[in-house]
């Protein structure tokens, strides 16, 4: 199997400062679980549905209390360096 026949096309991108939140959405819409973080034309790192899952609640506060992890950066939450093959 190649590459190519289970990755999609484009690739869905975000940028370092984007939120949480954002990468949420756009993996719903998309349909996918990985993203690629990117600055310009550079790599910068992959962010995967594991990686923006919510986290548990630490208290007893309702569990749409995520202490504000939608905001997160994406900086804060992917996986770098990325490893790109050529």
């Amino acid at each position: 199997m190649r590459l190519s026949d289970v990755m999609r096309s484009p690739v869905v991108t975000v940028s370092p400062n984007e939120t949480v939140g954002l990468v949420r959405s756009r993996m719903r819409l998309h349909g996918i679980r990985h993203v690629a973080v990117v600055d310009g034309h550079r790599l910068l790192g992959v962010v995967s549905d594991r990686d923006v899952h919510v986290p548990a609640p630490r208290t007893k506060r309702a569990a749409n209390d995520d202490d504000g992890f939608e905001r997160t950066a994406v900086e804060d939450v992917m996986s770098s360096p990325a490893v790109a093959l050529g």
